[in-house]
């Protein structure tokens, strides 16, 4: 996984709990601020709001969103994007279902964030190699491009700040492409699942943080067992899952509409 910093630009992804509602089309400025790098702007979005798990297994069955439906060759993954993780989904709903349930409903659950954290991954990578093709044609860039370089240098740690980027450099631009790429959804699920304890953890929880950043002099949540030999350090938080995750096979997003599951009332 990349750094907070890198985390917080990628707006990485989230978990997906299955939905009750009444869909509202439209996205007010209370939707749980999910942000506009995180979400597509140019689809219509869709507000789900749910409050049990059956009525997440509903929404999932009529989206053709199910394990039958994978086992026979369907990889068309719907845009659901989660709000928050629920207390409920640790406290109640994950207590009473067995283990293979759910790792399936967790799986099912962050699929879609992951496969959109590759999505924005891949328009940076594209739009580097772009600027970098400018470059070594000899063609001048807008101050614009020249800023993104210096920002997604720093984002990756290829460089310690934006004025030790020398967007010249053919070494820096090669350092560049080679760690802003995908990363394989399996190897994020298996990440995300075993640092949070399939999204029931106390920071998964309080935070939506679903692999154990640690930051320090930042927001986030401080550890009930504190280790001193690693400083005042604190696990990062985020406002939605979707900011926590990153990174496809052969599975692949939907066109369909954006729907942002927003769990109500207790919640699963």
């Amino acid at each position: 996984m990349q750094s907070i910093n890198t985390s917080r630009r990628l707006a990485s992804a989230v978990i997906t709990l299955i939905t009750l509602g009444v869909f509202l089309s439209g996205c007010g400025s209370d939707d749980q601020n999910i942000g506009a790098s995180a979400i597509d702007s140019d689809r219509p979005v869709e507000r789900f709001k749910y409050d049990s798990p059956e009525q997440l297994d509903e929404l999932a069955k009529r989206l053709n969103y199910t394990p039958e439906s994978w086992q026979a060759g369907v990889r068309e993954v719907p845009r659901l994007y989660i709000t928050k993780i629920p207390a409920r989904w640790r406290d109640k709903t994950s207590e009473g279902m067995p283990v293979v349930e759910k790792k399936g409903a967790f799986f099912r659950v962050l699929g879609p964030l992951v496969l959109h954290a590759n999505e924005l991954i891949q328009a940076e990578r594209q739009q580097l190699e772009s600027i970098f093709a400018k470059l070594r044609s000899g063609e001048s860039i807008p101050p614009g491009e020249e800023a993104f370089i210096r920002e997604t240098a720093v984002a990756y740690k290829v460089a310690e700040g934006k004025g030790d980027v020398d967007i010249s450099d053919q070494a820096l631009q090669d350092e560049l492409i080679r760690r802003v790429d995908t990363l394989p959804p399996s190897l994020v699920l298996a990440q995300g699942a075993e640092e949070s304890g399939w999204a029931t953890s106390r920071f998964a929880v309080e935070g939506n943080a679903l692999f154990g950043m640690w930051t320090w002099g930042e927001e986030g949540i401080t550890p009930k067992q504190q280790r001193s030999e690693h400083g005042d350090h604190k696990i990062a938080s985020y406002k939605t899952p979707m900011e926590s995750v990153i990174a496809t096979d052969d599975a692949y997003l939907g066109d369909g509409p954006t729907i942002l599951l927003i769990p109500v009332g207790d919640g699963s």
